[in-house]
């Protein structure tokens, strides 16, 4: 038997967690934690093995949140920005997070085990939308955790960038850029399959749906 977890994305924070059985749901658990009506979440992003769930608010609040089964949500850290941003867990102790200002820089919190606080690793610049033109938020971070690849859409631009995990530090190496080109008013979304072998666009200059698929070959040479 394993369990799964569902996230209802609005104001207020509804999880339901199904105990699965030969896929059937056996158990369901559902409890809310209402919040401000009027913040509404952008983004939510779970990460299953150590049950975290992180938010990101129109008021430019970044919430991570500790799930159980028994109780309510706890809260476990909030970071304010002047801006809305996108995020994401790359591991347990570790997540991006790229707002609308500054508009090239990604932002890296790591957990210190001892006080149980994130703190700022570093920053990692992405190329994208710059000056006045417009870059619009609902094209979610997305790490692809058997690459070890994080995609970072900034304006008209996707970046992908290489993570490399050492005992002492991480190393952050962007190996591709993709350019769709001027987008009007910003509108590029996309995701990437679980697997992380195809990224799926739509963008507003060609107004087609685009795939792309992973190819390690080539990654290996714009490492080098």
């Amino acid at each position: 038997m394993n369990t799964k977890i569902f996230v209802k994305a609005q104001p207020q924070i509804i999880i339901k967690h199904f105990q699965l059985y030969q896929e059937r749901i056996m158990q369901e658990y559902s409890y809310s934690n209402q919040g401000n009506q009027n913040n509404s979440k952008y983004f939510q992003k779970y990460k299953e093995r150590r049950s975290l769930l992180i938010c990101c608010y129109k008021d430019g609040s970044i919430i991570i949140w500790s799930l159980n089964l028994i109780s309510n949500p706890k809260y476990l850290f909030k970071l304010r920005k002047h801006m809305q941003a996108i995020s994401s867990f790359i591991t347990n102790g570790l997540f991006a997070f790229q707002s609308r200002i500054p508009r090239n820089r990604l932002f890296l919190y790591q957990l210190d085990e001892n006080t149980q606080m994130f703190n700022k690793l570093q920053d990692v610049i992405v190329e994208g939308v710059g000056g006045n033109k417009t870059c619009a938020i609902f094209f979610p971070l997305v790490y692809i955790d058997n690459k070890q690849i994080l995609i970072s859409k900034n304006g008209q631009k996707i970046n992908l960038i290489k993570l490399t995990f050492s005992p002492s530090n991480q190393l952050f190496n962007q190996i591709q850029t993709i350019d769709y080109g001027f987008q009007p008013n910003g509108w590029l979304f996309g995701t990437v399959t679980q697997d992380g072998e195809y990224l799926i666009t739509w963008d507003q200059k060609s107004k087609n749906i685009q795939i792309r698929s992973y190819q390690e070959k080539i990654m290996k040479q714009e490492q080098n």
